[in-house]
């Protein structure tokens, strides 16, 4: 019951996100020069998030609709360590993240986007990591994703400081 809570407002929140998200891709300018422009991309992105988000709150819905039929549970009142436990990766990834916005555009993409991923690669793999394994898988979805957005969907990747 308590998880089908907080499914139910994590659900709520990425809508609330996905709205915000929308809007500020509506803000990128058009400049019709390509095929598709600089906000196609944010705008899929942000529709399936959007997508995933309605699944997650109909399931939280409906389980919490079960659960209460079923029984009622005593809900304790987690403080903020717990919480935290509980979520760690999930706070630790929006953290990652928001670096990795700052240094997109200090050091580019390139750069960025490599430490970006070994960053994740380290903080979500369970058990013994294979560093190796981490900065090649790195390196080649930053180029993949550069071949596809450079070449495929013409539209360009920002350039930092260094590279």
């Amino acid at each position: 019951m308590q998880a089908a809570k907080r499914d139910l407002v994590n659900a709520l929140v990425v809508i609330v996100f996905c709205g915000i998200a929308y809007y500020g891709a509506l803000q990128i300018p058009i400049r019709g020069a390509a095929k598709t422009e600089a906000d196609f991309f944010p705008k899929i992105i942000i529709g399936l998030l959007l997508f995933l988000a309605v699944c997650l709150l109909v399931s939280a819905a409906y389980q919490l609709w079960k659960g209460k039929s079923a029984q009622r549970e005593k809900v304790a009142v987690a403080g903020f360590r717990q919480r935290f436990a509980e979520n760690r990766k999930v706070i630790l990834t929006f953290v990652i993240f928001a670096i990795y916005i700052f240094l997109l555009q200090e050091i580019g993409y390139f750069i960025s986007s490599i430490l970006f991923l070994f960053a994740l690669y380290l903080l979500l793999v369970p058990g013994k990591k294979r560093y190796v394994v981490g900065i090649i898988g790195a390196v080649l979805i930053t180029v993949l994703l550069f071949v596809v957005f450079q070449y495929g969907l013409s539209v360009y990747l920002p350039g930092g400081t260094l590279f």
